[in-house]
């Protein structure tokens, strides 16, 4: 098929023509581009204004429950540092060494030639003074079996691993010849 133009104006046409017709044409494209960007931008700047207020109002609720939080993270931490007393006081009042037991073991460890003066219990050691008179074995023989027999017992020597005699020395006392001694009892 062959294609016949007519030209009914005599007229040529010029190119200008071509180009004001090309803008005639895309005007209405970019207008309503434009009216269709400018709907969009208009929809975002709605959007963010609800949730800039909705913002708003989270941090008007936020300064009313601020000071309740700042308060409860005041008690909590108050909280932690009684727990952490508590625990350090429970290391102090519970004692490692039951002195019930303790002594149960001393004395019935003792030799009916031996009386003790004195004892001092610090942290984990154990210092025993005492007295020992000669009656039906040697002083020494008798201390001797004294630190044995404590060694021997089950719960002493669970405390007290090392039991040594640091000091002795021949005493009178109300005229009697005693052996005056210290032991030194250690993990």
């Amino acid at each position: 098929m062959n294609k016949i133009c007519i030209n009914l104006n005599p007229h040529k046409e010029k190119t200008q023509g071509a180009v004001i017709q090309n803008i005639a044409t895309y005007i209405p494209l970019a207008a309503m581009s434009a009216a269709l960007l400018f709907v969009i931008i208009v929809l975002l700047n709605l959007f963010a204004a609800v949730r800039l207020g909705a913002y708003n109002g989270y941090q008007h609720r936020w300064k009313q429950w601020e000071g309740k939080f700042k308060e409860v993270s005041a008690i909590q931490k108050e909280i932690a540092a009684v727990e952490a007393e508590k625990k350090e006081l429970k290391n102090i009042v519970v004692p490692k060494t039951e002195m019930s037991k303790m002594f149960a073991a001393l004395f019935s460890s003792l030799p009916e030639n031996i009386w003790l003066e004195s004892i001092v219990f610090k942290k984990k050691s154990l210092t025993l003074k005492g007295y020992a008179i000669q009656w039906k074995e040697d002083q020494m023989v008798s201390l001797d079996s004294f630190i044995k027999a404590l060694k021997k017992d089950t719960y002493f020597s669970t405390q007290f691993k090392k039991a040594v005699i640091t000091e002795s020395k021949q005493k009178d006392y109300q005229g009697v010849a005693v052996l005056e001694f210290i032991i030194e009892c250690s993990n």
